[in-house]
């Protein structure tokens, strides 16, 4: 355990002194405002970034956006040197991304690097460095975001169109959410800002729309793999604060000791949840997101193939949430599929995301 200085909170609430445990989870935002302005939450993952690049300790950090090129929409990895290029990439976008590709080429890099990533990113990664020494000393610290389903790129090339944004004048999205609400920000090649509602896109995402094959079979979303892992923080007692939190855990002793240094540089407000706290007031959640049991029945009657053979059938309800899912999933791998759904009025996506939603707490 590692004992935290106490670090003043904007938001004005008593900060306690505490003993951070390597594994638990604990709930904070990054005490500058600025970081927090252009962060989907509470600005953690900047602040972490930031702190290690102003002091030295890494030389850069491998981000991700949503972008254009060559006239299409891409999801790109970049090494970040500066911190205008680590703020450029700051906030959600629920899409996978060519992380472990930027990994490999950093060859030719002779510095540290932190990577910002997803679960299943971080477990490929930790595998990876295993392989190659060389290569672990520059990965200086993995970040892993909570994740319970990306989509490809696709996704966004379709809602664009559906929108009548031309893909080509999108030179980044940005996703801030509310605990109840939230806006896609786009920021266009021109200068130009467009802002929709959160809900209207992510009612798509939710519904299995251009969900990504192996999200599909996902068993991990807290990010387990990595040094530390950071992620969105729902439970009630956090949704009256006016700052809005995120959740956090310290997953190796370089994760702790990383914590600890934003902690006594009063960069990082942290407070004990505790992982035993989230699980149960997420137990209905977990279960449906962490049992495979459903699923198999579930690909069968939506024409998916699943992982591997299985005739466990599990849930009912759950069973029906994930038919519905990988329906969805199934019709927008189709030219006609595609067509259909996105000429679906989009109160009948959201819909069906409540329905799966409702059908998942049973």
């Amino acid at each position: 355990m590692v004992a935290f200085s106490t670090p003043v909170d904007p938001a004005g609430y008593a900060m306690t002194s505490l003993m951070i445990e390597q594994g638990e989870m604990y709930a904070g935002y990054a005490c500058e405002p600025s970081l927090r302005e252009v962060a989907s939450s509470g600005g953690v993952v900047s602040s972490i970034l930031l702190h290690l690049l102003e002091r030295g300790i890494i030389d850069g950090a491998l981000v991700s956006r949503i972008t254009s090129r060559d006239g299409k929409v891409a999801a790109v990895t970049e090494l970040a040197h500066t911190r205008e290029g680590i703020l450029a990439c700051a906030g959600s976008s629920y899409v996978d991304t060519p992380v472990l590709k930027a990994v490999q080429a950093l060859d030719e890099f002779s510095g540290r690097v932190a990577v910002v990533l997803l679960p299943c990113q971080a477990r490929a990664l930790a595998q990876l460095l295993e392989k190659k020494p060389a290569l672990r000393e520059k990965v200086y610290l993995s970040i892993a975001l909570f994740c319970r389903g990306t989509v490809d790129r696709r996704f966004y090339e379709d809602w664009f169109r559906r929108e009548g944004i031309d893909e080509a004048a999108v030179a980044s999205l940005k996703i801030r959410r509310s605990h109840y609400t939230g806006q896609v920000v786009l920021h266009m090649h021109d200068g130009s800002e467009r802002a929709f509602p959160f809900q209207r896109m992510n009612g798509y995402r939710l519904a299995g729309v251009h969900a990504k094959n192996k999200c599909c079979w996902c068993e991990e979303h807290l990010g387990a793999a990595a040094d530390i892992s950071v992620g969105d923080l729902f439970m009630p007692e956090y949704k009256a604060r006016p700052v809005k939190h995120s959740a956090f855990i310290g997953r190796t002793p370089r994760g702790v000791e990383t914590l600890q240094g934003l902690c006594d540089a009063a960069a990082l407000t942290a407070e004990f949840v505790g992982m035993a706290t989230y699980r149960k007031t997420f137990a209905r959640i977990e279960r449906f997101s962490n049992t495979l049991a459903p699923r198999y029945a579930a690909a069968r009657l939506a024409g998916l193939k699943p992982a591997r053979a299985q005739h466990e059938h599990g849930n009912l309800f759950h069973t029906l949430a994930w038919t519905i899912y990988f329906k969805n999933c199934c019709l927008s791998r189709t030219e006609r599929g595609r067509r259909l759904l996105y000429a679906l009025p989009s109160a009948v996506i959201s819909l069906m995301a409540l329905l799966i939603k409702l059908l998942s707490k049973w």
